[in-house]
């Protein structure tokens, strides 16, 4: 069956089911924000076609998402009056690369790091 018919049967099985929804949902009283919030079908049809899931990896999805963003956007982000940063993340975050002391850390990584992420603020 090609997809057209598919989606065609679909529809109507979508449409004959929504309408015997509709109608037990008047003939109870019932409250029709309540019945709209669920789904009426088994599988959401953003993960699956024709009740079938769709397969896949999440890296499939990298090629989307990075036709969607653009390094531009990032550089021409406003300027902010606040910055908040977790140092605990931070350091956490931040690999040590050649430093071997505290002092080295702090100098080379750790302070750097956290000017860079203030000069983008007044």
């Amino acid at each position: 069956m090609s997809n057209v018919k598919q989606t065609i049967v679909s529809l109507k099985k979508s449409c004959s089911l929504f309408s015997q929804m509709y109608i037990s949902c008047q003939v109870r009283n019932d409250d029709m924000k309540e019945f709209f919030r669920y789904e009426n079908q088994t599988v959401p049809p953003s993960i699956s076609s024709f009740g079938n899931l769709r397969s896949g990896t999440k890296s499939d999805l990298l090629h989307s998402l990075q036709n969607l963003s653009s390094n531009t956007i990032a550089d021409e982000r406003p300027l902010s009056h606040v910055v908040l940063l977790d140092g605990a993340a931070i350091v956490n975050m931040l690999k040590p690369g050649p430093a071997k002391t505290f002092l080295d850390y702090s100098t080379e990584v750790f302070v750097p790091y956290i000017k860079s992420q203030l000069s983008k603020s007044q």
